[in-house]
């Protein structure tokens, strides 16, 4: 019986967090690109093409998301993991989302801090202007 009315109270907040004004992004980029090397030894000579990774940025899959806590005050999230388009290995250690893993508050009038796993300050300064971020 005590089951049953957990289950009724359940269905009845379910409906109330579908309303939820909230929004998550999938994103990601694939660097991979194609390298050409020759090698002179004494006279002879060698030369081949291979697939190479990380030529500009690094390859990753992510997601950020925000959700509205009101006042003006939002709740946010970044995961974000890097991986090897050649093969699918997972990079930076192995760890799962090893590239940036965050979570903070933002708000209108006080800003944003976030806790976890980030890129440092230069990189977030310059990445606004840098044509290959």
């Amino acid at each position: 019986m005590k089951t049953m009315r957990l289950m009724a109270g359940l269905l009845v907040l379910v409906p109330g967090l579908t309303q939820a004004e909230g929004s998550v992004t999938l994103y990601g980029l694939i660097d991979a690109g194609v390298g050409y090397e020759k090698v002179k030894f004494k006279g002879d000579s060698q030369s081949r093409f291979s697939g190479v990774q990380g030529v500009s940025s690094g390859s990753r899959f992510g997601m950020r998301g925000t959700e509205d806590l009101g006042d003006g005050l939002r709740a946010v999230f970044t995961l974000e993991a890097g991986f090897g388009p050649l093969n699918g290995s997972s990079l930076q250690g192995g760890r799962l989302f090893g590239r940036q893993a965050t979570v903070g508050l933002d708000s209108d009038t006080w800003g944003r801090l976030e806790f976890g796993r980030q890129t440092n300050m230069a990189s977030k300064l310059m990445g606004q202007i840098d044509p290959f971020s």
